[in-house]
């Protein structure tokens, strides 16, 4: 049995999560990375992994009592009002208790029929009119009472806050809930043309590895996404052929937004395969093939090999004028392609076998937490990101799409946003939800979107039905937010406990509460006993 402590990185956060994991892969021998497509882990209702933790459970039944929707935690109470949710300590019962028993002035409390006799009288008592105020007068004291109590309770506890220790999954208090500020911002942007300084500065940083080609070597017409070619065609002044596999073309939507393209190449010298990205935005073609470059080699991430700008005159009117030549990205081999396939087609592998879905989510974990080690965030995790190697190797996924990503803690002017995009972002996005503006690049953000993407691989379903959900119940219906992510956690545990542990610490609408990409990556390693082969170690019994 192995133990593991892990905390939030974040310097805003001062409190620990202590995750105590357990190894699934079977009386202490751990799951070899030869047997990753085999029946080698645990099935589903293991309880390997689950940490102890301290719970506050989302309320089951919700029941109404004077205009307040109550839900009881183990130590404190919940309260919803006007939907927002609010921590104190003092019981609800008690509140209410001293409201009820409260009584107006002058009245003795015994219900003498004397007394009602006299207040008919005139003169001799107050009038019904007056009576009412005095009873509102004193309902309305002593909820600005109870009020000033909660508020000093709460003070005190949240001066209290640095010695706490919080679960890994709470639902927070509704200052913290509300806590981003939407403003508005234009509507769209033009897409074709970069930020000028960006595009300067990346030009300075790729001039030794973008090279330039004149449109009479470059073969134009060949080169064009919705040419049909033959195989072994000359590209590139001959430096590359063409493949059997046509170019993919990404959805309309995307298209109109940021036209992409790629083509399976083969190297004319070395006969290896190659992917050919095609770009139309230099500022997005620049930024992936300067990170690429710098952290060539780095495993989990696409390779660079080349860079071609196309030039002349005629090119200046192409749509895709900038070309990346990588290591195999095939469309064919992404994750969306894996989430996605039809039941009518053959499989590569068994999607729903819990060997499958353990190894590439370490996967998954160890190429973002790679990046993030490398001081890089890469803000557009979606399954059109990631790609296996081959069929040999359906688990080993490769992370690419890195036109977008940034320096760590760096200001981001301009972003796209999709359904797998952090909550935090729809603060500045704009009235279509596609897009914001002004945010920090951090690796919160990835964190959460491959927790949304883990918890699709898990239970085969999608965290959010699309862009326009993920932007309601960000910018809107924040109670709900907390309950779809209470419920993504609750569901994949049936999966495998340690599915729920895992996205406990992923998807948590708080971005100071999410933990880093390595600690998780740590515990879900020993949880499930996945080491690699170059990793193993040997035990002795």
């Amino acid at each position: 049995m192995a133990s593991q402590s892990l905390s939030t990185s974040q310097a805003a956060s001062t409190t620990t999560t202590s995750m105590t994991s357990t190894s699934t892969a079977g009386s202490g021998a751990n799951l070899s990375r030869k047997a990753k497509r085999q029946d080698g882990i645990p099935s589903s209702g293991s309880s390997s992994g689950h940490l102890e933790l301290e719970k506050v459970p989302m309320p089951g039944t919700i029941s109404a009592s004077n205009g307040l929707a109550v839900a009881a935690g183990p130590n404190k109470q919940l309260y919803f009002v006007n939907g927002n949710a609010q921590y104190v300590t003092v019981p609800l019962n008690d509140l209410l208790a001293s409201a009820s028993s409260a009584q107006p002035p002058g009245s003795n409390g015994s219900g003498d029929s004397n007394d009602n006799s006299r207040a008919n009288m005139p003169g001799s008592a107050l009038k019904g009119g007056a009576i009412a105020g005095i009873v509102v007068g004193c309902v309305v004291g002593v909820a600005l009472i109870a009020g000033l109590l909660w508020f000093l309770l709460r003070g005190r506890r949240s001066r209290r806050g640095g010695t706490r220790h919080l679960p890994a999954f709470e639902t927070l208090p509704s200052d913290k809930e509300m806590s981003y500020t939407f403003r508005s911002a234009p509507n769209s942007l033009p897409t074709d043309v970069g930020n000028d300084d960006a595009v300067r500065d990346l030009r300075a940083i790729t001039s030794g590895i973008v090279r330039q080609l004149p449109s009479e070597d470059s073969g134009e017409r060949l080169l064009d996404p919705h040419a049909i070619l033959a195989a072994g065609t000359p590209i590139l002044a001959g430096a590359y052929l063409t493949t059997r596999d046509p170019a993919v073309i990404l959805s309309r939507d995307d298209v109109e937004h940021q036209p992409y393209a790629s083509r399976t190449i083969q190297g004319r010298n070395d006969y290896e395969t190659y992917t050919m990205h095609y770009f139309s935005n230099q500022e997005v073609f620049l930024r992936a093939i300067s990170i690429a470059s710098t952290l060539g080699g780095t495993r989990g991430l696409a390779h660079h090999h080349d860079a071609v700008e196309l030039t002349g005159r005629r090119h200046q009117q192409q749509r895709f004028r900038y070309l990346w030549i990588s290591s195999p990205c095939v469309a064919y081999q992404s994750l969306q392609s894996v989430l996605h396939q039809e039941e009518s087609q053959p499989r590569l592998v068994n999607i729903n076998d819990y060997a499958y879905k353990a190894w590439s989510t370490y996967s998954l974990l160890e190429s973002v937490a790679n990046m993030h080690a490398n001081g890089y965030v890469h803000l557009q995790l979606t399954p059109l990101a990631f790609y296996y190697r081959d069929i040999e190797n359906v688990s080993d996924w490769i992370l690419a799409d890195m036109g977008y990503a940034r320096r760590d803690n760096t200001r981001v002017t301009d972003l796209r946003l999709n359904q797998y995009s952090a909550p935090e972002l729809f603060a500045t996005a704009t009235s279509d939800n596609k897009r914001c503006f002004r945010q920090t690049a951090t690796q919160a953000l990835d964190v959460w979107s491959l927790g949304a993407l883990i918890y699709q691989l898990a239970t085969g379903h999608q965290l959010t039905q699309d862009l326009a959900h993920m932007a309601q119940l960000s910018r809107r219906d924040r109670d709900q937010l907390f309950i779809r992510v209470t419920s993504a956690c609750n569901d994949a545990g049936t999966v495998n406990a340690s599915y729920r542990t895992l996205l406990e610490g992923m998807l948590q609408p708080d971005p100071e509460r999410r933990l880093t990409a390595a600690s998780l990556l740590d515990y879900w390693r020993d949880a499930n006993g996945l080491y690699d082969d170059e990793h193993e170690t040997t035990t002795s019994f």
